[in-house]
């Protein structure tokens, strides 16, 4: 995050983390010439990592990704959150909309499709704890 002077390898930041943090480099306050330089390069490489990362993602989830991060400041993805798993209620955490069970399932389908919330229109994905919450949910099918 640049915020926070931390910085992760382009690979464990995610295609999502790396455009974001382009964005948030936009929004620093500048105090100064040097600043402004070294900004100017740490936004070059940005930019250069954005294009890196965003060749890796199919050219319509590109589109839907920019148009929705242009309406919301740039926070184009939300995960999902669980309001009670027993009863299968699912929220956006950006809107706190709740999602239908079938999206929730299709986030836990392949990974390959692109699920936004129905009311923000964010892109939604589930964090590694849910996942892992989920996978100890489903009833295991028992053997004959």
């Amino acid at each position: 995050d640049v915020r926070s002077g931390v910085q992760r390898p382009l690979a464990e930041r995610g295609a999502g983390s790396v455009i974001a943090e382009v964005n948030a480099q936009a929004e620093l306050p500048l105090d100064g010439a040097g600043e402004l330089q070294e900004t100017g390069a740490r936004l070059g490489e940005l930019d250069r990592e954005r294009a890196a990362a965003a060749s890796h993602v199919p050219a319509t989830s590109m589109s839907i990704f920019d148009e929705v991060a242009n309406i919301h400041d740039g926070e184009a993805v939300s995960p999902v959150m669980t309001v009670d798993a027993r009863s299968r209620e699912y929220a956006c955490t950006a809107c706190n909309v709740e999602i239908p069970y079938q999206l929730y399932s299709r986030l836990l389908g392949d990974g390959t499709s692109l699920i936004q919330c129905l009311s923000c229109k964010r892109i939604l994905y589930l964090e590694l704890a849910e996942i892992e919450a989920a996978a100890k949910r489903k009833p295991v099918a028992k053997s004959t």
